[in-house]
C-alpha cells in the first residue's frame, strides 16, 4: 500500500494499491474541478484530480480541471483510462503520471497558462517504476495562452 501525497499516512482513505488491474472504483462522468489545490510542503501538493492505483474497470469520461494550484490530473500507478478530458491554466503539470501507470488518455485538450511557474503540458516520467506503458492519443496541446 502507498499513500497519496497531501494526505497524512495514518488516514486510511489516502491509501492506495493492490494487485487487481481490472479494479472497478465506479463511474465519474461530466465533472468540473475548478480553482483547487495547494502546496502543503516541498514536494507535497494537492492535485486537481488524483488517481491512485485505480483499475481499468473504472469509467472516467468528460472531466475538466481548470485553474488548479498544482497538477491538473495525476496518476499514481493503476490502469484506469480517461476519455474526453480538458485541463487548463494549472500551476504545474497538466497531466502527470508516476509509479507505472498503464492506462490511456484519449481525446484530451490541454491549455498551458501564460505564467512561468512550472506549467507544462505534462510530466511523463513514470517515477519509480520503469514499467510505464500508458498511451496518450488524440490530444491537443495549446501552450502559453493569454487571457484578456
Amino acid at each position: 500500500m502507498s499513500s497519496i501525497e497531501g494526505i497524512p499516512t495514518n488516514v486510511p482513505f489516502g491509501q492506495y494499491g493492490g494487485n487487481n488491474d481490472a479494479d472497478n472504483s465506479g463511474v465519474i462522468t461530466y465533472v468540473s474541478i475548478r480553482h483547487g489545490g495547494t502546496e502543503i510542503g516541498a514536494g507535497n501538493e494537492i492535485n486537481g484530480f488524483t488517481l491512485g492505483g485505480v483499475g481499468s474497470g473504472t469509467t472516467i469520461n468528460n472531466v475538466e480541471v481548470i485553474a488548479n494550484a498544482d497538477d491538473g490530473i495525476e496518476f499514481f500507478g493503476g490502469t484506469v483510462s480517461i476519455q474526453n478530458a480538458m485541463v487548463a491554466g494549472v500551476g504545474d503539470d497538466s497531466y502527470d503520471y508516476d509509479e507505472g501507470w498503464r492506462g490511456q488518455l484519449n481525446s484530451n485538450w490541454v491549455a498551458v497558462a501564460s505564467s512561468d511557474d512550472g506549467d507544462r503540458g505534462g510530466e511523463h516520467d513514470g517515477g519509480t517504476d520503469p514499467g510505464d506503458s500508458s498511451t496518450i492519443c488524440n490530444t491537443n496541446y495549446y501552450l502559453r495562452y493569454f487571457c484578456w
